[in-house]
């Protein structure tokens, strides 16, 4: 099974760029397609022309590096080789789009402010508005062992096709991770119970109690849609050849994005997959507040995976 159709590696010209386009071999295999981008910042302050001439040394020297590292991958098919000038997350989003990539492959930019690992500008700039998931890594490494899932449930009663159809993108990519190490995928979701605040202003007697058997009946209710969840993608991860992936539930108690880093964390996790959700009434859809917090809080590789339908506002 081709888990990705085209990634899009972006390169610095340094040692790592070996280790992410072998790594991004492994997600294409035989029938996919490889592209390796170089970035090049251009000076400030130049005309477009003495931006050409002060680069073009530079650019040399980077086409040549990719040149020599394409050529010597084990892929079906030379990957493409593009060297640009410009706007580095402006450029990644262009050459996402005209090269129709499915997935972005990048060690991610040296944080702001160390040593709490936020991701930089343009880290965050993709993880909004690349129009195709991002897999961010802190180092370029072998495929990860210990993969984690975000995932959101149902409302009861609600209209969840959006999130269905971004969950099932979700397990899809993690899933196809997984199955590169041959190790189990566990899902995980953060719960609460939403009621315990009312129930304790109005339950009267015994509130802790009636606080306790709320809790509870919050608990089950979440680890039953979690489990229809993973019966629902066992079926159709089946028919895409991921079968032999073995889903394993992990529910958290709290708020997502205090819970989920800290997970995170205990389950040893090297990769998180984790969604991007929409806002209603902006035009496009960006990463949510939660997805965000969540992302900048953990210590380990991630993959922001995109909505089904989703059109980058750079784009329009």
């Amino acid at each position: 099974m081709t888990l990705f159709r085209h990634v899009l590696v972006i390169c610095r010209g340094g040692a790592q760029d070996r280790s992410l386009a072998e790594l991004a071999c492994s997600l294409v295999g035989q029938e996919g397609t490889l592209s390796l981008l170089g970035l090049l910042e251009p000076p400030e302050g130049l005309s477009v022309g003495d931006v050409e001439a002060e680069t073009a040394a530079e650019r040399e020297r980077l086409e040549a590096n990719l040149a020599a590292l394409a050529a010597d991958l084990p892929a079906a098919r030379l990957p493409q080789v593009t060297v640009v000038v410009g706007r580095r997350y402006l450029e990644i989003v262009r050459a996402a789009h005209r090269l129709g990539a499915d997935l972005v492959m990048k060690t991610t930019d040296p944080s702001p402010r160390p040593p709490i690992p936020l991701f930089a500008s343009i880290d965050q700039h993709l993880l909004r508005k690349c129009p195709c998931p991002v897999w961010l890594l802190r180092d370029a490494a072998a495929a990860p062992v210990a993969v984690v899932a975000a995932v959101d449930l149902p409302d009861d009663g609600g209209d969840n096709g959006a999130l269905d159809g971004l969950n099932r993108e979700i397990l899809r990519t993690a899933a196809g991770i997984a199955a590169l190490g041959g190790r189990p995928l566990r899902l995980l979701h953060a719960w609460s119970d939403p009621l315990a605040a009312v129930v304790r202003q109005w339950a009267g007697g015994e509130v802790e109690a009636r606080v306790a058997d709320s809790t509870r009946t919050a608990e089950a209710q979440a680890q039953a849609k979690l489990q229809a969840l993973i019966a629902a993608a066992e079926d159709w991860l089946a028919g895409e050849g991921l079968s032999g992936v073995r889903l394993l539930p992990h529910l958290v108690a709290g708020s997502a994005r205090e819970a989920l880093p800290r997970a995170v964390e205990e389950l040893g996790a090297e990769l998180l997959v984790i969604g991007t959700l929409a806002r209603s009434g902006v035009a496009g859809v960006i990463i949510g507040n939660t997805a965000e917090d969540v992302l900048n809080a953990v210590d380990c590789a991630v993959v922001a995976v995109k909505p089904p339908g989703y059109v980058s506002p750079l784009l329009r």
